[in-house]
């Protein structure tokens, strides 16, 4: 299951530092980003259970980010 966020961030150690965070709190979670893409997107990929959307995003938010699932 994948989840793609469309971001703020545009540098890769504001990355690498919601990286970090989401991995403390999502263990589980394969998270990468396509910072040069438009939306400076987010994927989150959980191969066991479906991926805690709300928890991603007040996650990611508690770091002053601002972000939203993407809509396809």
């Amino acid at each position: 299951m994948v989840e793609v966020f469309k971001t703020n961030i545009e540098d890769l150690p504001t990355a690498e530092q919601i990286s970090g965070q989401l991995y403390r709190k999502f263990p589980n979670y394969r998270v990468t980003f396509d910072l040069e893409d438009c939306d400076h997107i987010l994927r989150v990929e959980s191969n066991t259970s479906p991926v805690e959307v709300d928890g991603v995003i007040k996650t990611v938010q508690y770091c002053a980010v601002e972000i939203a699932v993407l809509e396809a």
